[in-house]
């Protein structure tokens, strides 16, 4: 949500949610580094595609190669958006090995994907998890639409699969989580944002799937 456009792809160092929702756009090597293994476990959890989880990598190295560096090390503290490191200027040591245990995890977890199935059912999973968010957070409790997307994404996940059947189940979940937005009686509740993420979620493997 936050580590977007923005901020250059880097990740704010915190969130007030007071006050309307204040966030410090300031970032540190500890931060980036946790923002990269964040794609990487979203992406284990079925949260992101291999796509998505390589796009958001390399749009944060991209804004990480623009920094100022001192002899090679990253400074503790930039501005997020204009890349400029805040004073005082220094490289913590901390907050370095933090940055180089993390990409050398984050490396292990890169090297294992062309291994892994294109679509595997980890993307299921992902996506049944926030439905199960959006049945939680419904006023009416159960509904004839969330049942049907719901047992579809079980059934998705029951057994191999070819890729024409994937994508079908995909084009099929996509048209019914479009339509949850206009279940009765949850117009004042907070399942909108978790639709959205689940149409995401959904949009993107349909987007993966074609791209391969």
């Amino acid at each position: 949500r936050f580590v977007a456009q923005e901020d250059n792809s880097l990740p704010p160092d915190n969130y007030q949610e007071p006050d309307g929702g204040v966030i410090a756009h300031r970032t540190s090597p500890t931060n980036m580094g946790l923002a990269l293994l964040a794609n990487l476990a979203a992406y284990d959890f079925g949260y992101v595609s291999g796509t998505r989880l390589l796009d958001r990598c390399e749009q944060t190295f991209r804004s990480m190669n623009k920094l100022e560096r001192f002899k090679g090390h990253f400074y503790n503290w930039y501005d997020t958006r204009s890349l400029a490191p805040l004073y005082p200027r220094y490289v913590s040591t901390v907050d370095s090995g933090n940055l180089a245990g993390h990409l050398l995890t984050l490396r292990q977890g890169l090297l294992a994907i062309p291994g892994q199935p294109a679509i595997g059912d980890r993307i299921w999973k992902g996506c049944s998890w926030t439905a199960a968010v959006i049945r939680e957070q419904s006023a009416k409790g159960p509904t004839t639409l969330l049942d049907r997307l719901q047992g579809l994404l079980l059934q998705a996940d029951a057994g191999h699969q070819s890729l024409t059947a994937i994508g079908n189940r995909l084009e099929e979940a996509i048209g019914l989580a479009a339509d949850l937005p206009s279940l009765p009686g949850n117009s004042n509740t907070g399942i909108a944002p978790w639709v959205d993420r689940l149409r995401m979620q959904l949009m993107d493997y349909r987007d993966h799937l074609l791209h391969l």
